[in-house]
């Protein structure tokens, strides 16, 4: 019989965004954030997940558009910051915010990263800035297992 190809459970590889999101404009984009070395651990699929409080409720229909960029020499990141578009072939998912005041836990479609250095940054669509301090955006990742 053929060996069945099973998934392994997610590994958490901790915020990507945190202060980078702090009082973050309506239409404005994070800075880059914390580097994610996937040239060790070598994961193929990723999730994310925003945690986020807004003080007014976004507008309906808001969301956040989170871009990856890579340095696949190890060293030279594309462009990409708070104020150069990195281009939308950096975006890899969209996540929907609610029109609520309470606190959101919203977790991406899952998506490919690639097996060097990455970075995150997010653009804010969600028709209000971001709270003062305490948003996040954090990592997940897995690969399928042989068994």
């Amino acid at each position: 019989m053929a060996n069945a190809i099973k998934w392994q459970a997610y590994t958490d590889r901790g915020n990507v965004l945190t202060t980078e999101l702090d009082a973050l404009a309506d239409a404005a984009r994070s800075a880059a954030g914390s580097e994610i070395a996937n040239q060790t651990n070598l994961d193929q699929l990723a999730v994310l997940e925003l945690l986020v409080t807004f003080g007014t409720a976004p507008s309906a229909g808001g969301y956040v558009q989170v871009h990856m960029v890579q340095a696949p020499d190890g060293t030279n990141y594309e462009d990409g910051s708070a104020t150069v578009d990195p281009g939308i072939h950096t975006a890899v998912v969209t996540i929907p915010v609610k029109a609520v005041t309470t606190a959101q836990r919203v977790k991406s479609n899952r998506f490919q990263i690639g097996p060097g250095k990455t970075k995150f940054l997010l653009l804010n669509k969600s028709g209000q800035a971001f709270p003062l301090i305490g948003s996040t955006l954090r990592l997940y990742t897995t690969n399928d297992e042989v068994q």
